[in-house]
């Protein structure tokens, strides 16, 4: 009867959402957004991995992990959000090695980025940082303080209260 219609329209309206979760999440996973750690560490690395500094001093070719951890998760990318001058980036840090040693790479990006876009990478190699990529702008200058005039006060600069 009716009560049964109302049943069957409720099973396939939660089948139907269930349907979509399960799209709309294995569409994350096979296609990261931009800003996914993943996109953001894959990038960075490549960056990494042509730039002749970071070649000198590890070798080729280059692997990549995140930090060790308590956990025993040695993929677990450094991630973590922060606000530079009312902007807010993200920042991920990993380790690299090749035939010739070891370092880190840290990368900030804005938390709202198109692929491609990073504000700096940096390569930590025997307590140096080396810029791979250095795109923050430097800070503007300094206002110029006003001249103030020497001498002693005259009537029109000094004021009274009573």
């Amino acid at each position: 009867g009716a009560a049964q219609k109302g049943v069957s329209a409720i099973v396939i309206a939660f089948g139907a959402v269930a349907f979509g979760a399960c799209v709309w999440g294995v569409s994350q996973a096979l296609f990261p957004s931009a800003s996914s750690t993943q996109a953001i560490f894959t990038e960075a690395l490549d960056k990494a991995s042509i730039d002749a500094t970071v070649g000198a001093a590890l070798g080729s070719p280059l692997k990549a992990w995140g930090a060790g951890g308590s956990s025993g998760r040695r993929n677990a990318i450094e991630r973590w959000e922060l606000d530079e001058d009312g902007v807010p980036v993200t920042v991920i840090r990993f380790n690299v090695a090749g035939p010739q040693g070891t370092g880190r790479v840290v990368a900030q990006v804005p938390q709202k980025r198109k692929r491609g876009e990073f504000r700096y990478i940096l390569f930590e190699h025997r307590r140096k940082l080396v810029p791979i990529l250095d795109n923050r702008t430097a800070p503007p200058p300094a206002e110029p303080v006003p001249a103030v005039a020497s001498g002693p006060p005259t009537a029109s600069t000094v004021t009274t209260t009573m």
